[in-house]
């Protein structure tokens, strides 16, 4: 709520206005078609402050007075169904919103989720595709849910008000009655949430296996009647089971809610009228028009306890997937760029180190700019994997960890480097005008390097490139331009996808090292290589899904493997 409402303070404000507004003019009208019913059947006149209609006496004045009624109750329909209009608006942007603001999140820096298992790539990958999706849809459901219960919850506080202000006594044992409630409403509620959440852990299982089931049957080659049997346990198998059963708890609970709904208002019902009956036996009397007034706020009040039961059950429901939001927002750190988050200075040296070296492992390398040093890694370099590898790299250090991610670039020959035109994403309108340069690195060699690849495409480099053009690039080439659009972000430390670099001749590698003479180069490895060339750096550093576990030198490498094939 408060998210949303730093950013449409002023929509939130007549949302709620408008709904409220509604309210209580659906309030008044039917206050003054009660009141003028109490005039008539009493004889008097209606009288509303200084002026006093002779509902009594006319037959025109009381049509005229119910017709007037009837356009606030209409007036009232109308502002409502506005506000909720504004309502349902507001959840479309707040869902944009939180879309895009994950979306931007992700692209100024690297997911930062300490995944433990071995297929942390795919889990993180999926959570992204989740929270763009399923999960910002829920966060706006969650903020319908809570702009729709603040009108109800100002309802039920200035109901029970007015309740209290004309009989207390009756009103106090109602609050008493309805408390008593409440922990089979938190009961109902746990239970939808649970049941949610099993659903969700279910759904992939049960899919998956009931998948299986159909293909085999779309393949045999029996009659299929034949295979009824084993048809039966992949449905009705355990997964399946579970879900369905999961399914039928949240089903259930909206019905139970109104179970408990209407003994709760059975129960208010026989308070009110045991109270009221005890009071005209024992001669107290009853005023109609107090008894008309206390009736009408008493259902405003449970009608408000409804609607505030319901939306907090769907909120609770929400709640999941709105954390989960929240947990993958706050997992993603935007690229700093003051001083003290620079990835690498020289006074202050890096070094990769190992606390307990196995045989034949250095304690230590130091990690100096323009130095290659080769890393395998259990898990394949993409955006989302970066930084559980940069994670195992520097063990122990969060500081570091999230300084290297601040001032790192990936270079590889999957996607392209931007979503204009290669003409942007190096840095020079076209390829014979060239910007300026970053004195960091030689511009002489940069823009030979620009020229000779630009040459090699059959577009113009300053159009837009989409996918498809992307695609009719040989691979070495469309590494080299994403090496060349990684330098333009002047990265500290370069993470390089190993294949094209290795198979590029040695004298092009020597060309790529010399243009990052201020980044360390690490090209990362998902498999240890048959062979370590003499181009892919004097160390290399072999990495489990927590530290560094071995260190050793590139001449070093073929004698040191192992026979399961790692180093």
């Amino acid at each position: 709520m408060l998210d949303a409402g730093r950013q449409w303070p002023g929509r939130i404000g007549a949302a709620l206005g408008l709904t409220l507004t509604g309210q209580i003019l659906q309030l008044a009208a039917l206050a003054v078609t009660m009141l003028t019913i109490t005039a008539v059947l009493r004889g008097k006149p209606l009288c509303l402050y200084q002026w006093c209609l002779h509902v009594e006496q006319s037959r025109l004045v009381f049509a005229l007075v119910e017709i007037c009624a009837g356009l606030g109750l209409i007036a009232a329909g109308g502002i409502t169904l506005i506000g909720k209009l504004v309502t349902i608006s507001l959840v479309r942007k707040y869902e944009t919103y939180c879309a895009l603001r994950v979306m931007t999140r992700f692209s100024e820096g690297y997911p930062n989720i300490d995944s433990s298992n071995s297929s942390s790539v795919a889990t993180q990958e999926k959570s992204l595709v989740v929270a763009i999706t399923k999960d910002v849809r829920y966060c706006g459901r969650a903020l319908l849910e809570l702009l729709l219960a603040m009108p109800s919850a100002v309802i039920a506080v200035t109901a029970l008000a007015v309740l209290m202000g004309l009989y207390p006594a009756p009103s106090i044992a109602v609050v008493f009655v309805l408390s008593g409630f409440f922990p089979a409403y938190a009961w109902v509620n746990r239970r939808g949430a649970n049941s949610m959440m099993d659903i969700e852990r279910t759904a992939r299982a049960d899919t998956l296996a009931r998948q299986i089931a159909l293909q085999r049957l779309l393949r045999i080659s029996v009659a299929p009647g034949s295979a009824s049997s084993w048809v039966r346990r992949a449905v009705e198998q355990p997964h399946a089971a579970e879900h369905l059963r999961a399914y039928e708890a949240r089903l259930q609970s909206p019905h139970i809610s109104i179970f408990l709904g209407s003994v709760q208002l059975a129960t208010v019902l026989v308070v009110v009228v045991v109270f009221f009956g005890a009071r005209m036996l024992s001669g107290g009397g009853l005023d109609g028009g107090t008894a008309w007034k206390y009736v009408l706020a008493l259902m405003y009040f449970l009608g408000s306890l409804r609607s505030l039961g319901k939306h907090g059950t769907n909120l609770v429901i929400f709640h999941s997937s709105f954390s989960r939001y929240l947990t993958l927002l706050h997992s993603m750190q935007p690229n700093q760029t003051k001083e003290k988050d620079a990835a690498f200075q020289e006074e202050t040296p890096v070094e990769l180190r190992i606390d307990r070296s196995p045989p034949g492992s250095i304690d230590r390398v130091p990690l100096l700019p323009g130095q290659l040093i080769a890393v395998i890694s259990p898990l394949p370099l993409t955006r989302v994997s970066l930084a559980d590898i940069v994670r195992s790299l520097f063990h122990g250090n969060p500081s570091l960890q999230r300084r290297v991610l601040n001032s790192a670039a990936i270079v590889g020959s999957q996607y392209p480097p931007t979503d204009g035109s290669l003409a942007e994403s190096l840095g020079f309108v076209d390829s014979t005008e060239s910007s300026e340069e970053p004195k960091e690195y030689p511009a002489e060699s940069i823009e030979a390097l620009r020229r000779e690849l630009c040459e090699t495409l059959p577009w113009n480099p300053a159009e837009p490139i989409d996918s498809k053009r992307w695609k009719q690039i040989d691979s070495r080439t469309r590494f080299l331009f994403a090496f060349l659009a990684a330098l333009e972000k002047k990265p500290k430390w370069l993470f390089l996808e190993p294949e094209e670099f290795q198979a590029m001749e040695e004298e092009r590698r020597e060309r790529i090292v010399s243009l990052c003479r201020n980044c360390v180069i690490l090209p990362v490895y998902d498999q240890p290589p048959d062979t370590l060339p003499d181009g892919m750096g004097r160390y290399f550093a072999v990495l489990s899904k927590e530290r560094v576990e071995f260190l050793g030198r590139q001449c070093e490498y073929s004698r040191i493997r192992m026979p399961d094939g790692k180093s």
